[in-house]
């Protein structure tokens, strides 16, 4: 995937929109749907926490959906394999951190990490932040180990 940031406004923008619009859905269908299904639905302060986050942050998610476990869940996959997640629940937010992988997506490297409900969004972004730059700093050093062996 790609990643999205505010120095490309209109592509912010229309990301930013997305997953407003999902987040909304989640607010309707899937929570009515959820509900006749029997399944847990997303609370109205988890769905508000996840707008207030989406709105906040310099990169735009890849993903932001509903789970089936009341919470809601931002995804950043990029195409080095690495993957950074957020999901938000009533009373938590986790974080869980996958690093690059040439051999495919490799959970076993994974790593986890947790804060209150009402975490400040800064240590979301600072989680957002350290990902995007590793992943520019891998892009480098294989740019520069590719002219090395010109």
């Amino acid at each position: 995937m790609q990643i999205v940031s505010k120095t490309d406004e209109t592509l912010y923008f229309k990301t930013l929109c997305r997953n407003l619009i999902n987040i909304f859905y989640t607010r309707t269908n899937f929570n009515k749907s959820a509900k006749a299904e029997g399944k847990e639905i997303v609370s109205d302060k988890v769905i508000d926490r996840a707008t207030e986050i989406i709105i906040d942050l310099d990169y735009q998610p890849d993903l932001v959906c509903p789970t089936g476990r009341g919470s809601m869940q931002l995804e950043w996959d990029l195409d080095d394999n690495s993957y950074l997640e957020f999901e938000i629940f009533d009373d938590k937010i986790t974080c869980m951190n996958v690093p690059a992988s040439n051999s495919g997506r490799d959970y076993s490297g994974a790593s986890h990490d947790e804060m209150p409900f009402g975490a400040p969004v800064s240590w979301i972004k600072d989680k957002i932040k350290n990902f995007i730059l590793t992943y520019e700093e891998s892009i480098i050093q294989n740019t520069i180990h590719f002219i090395h062996h010109i």
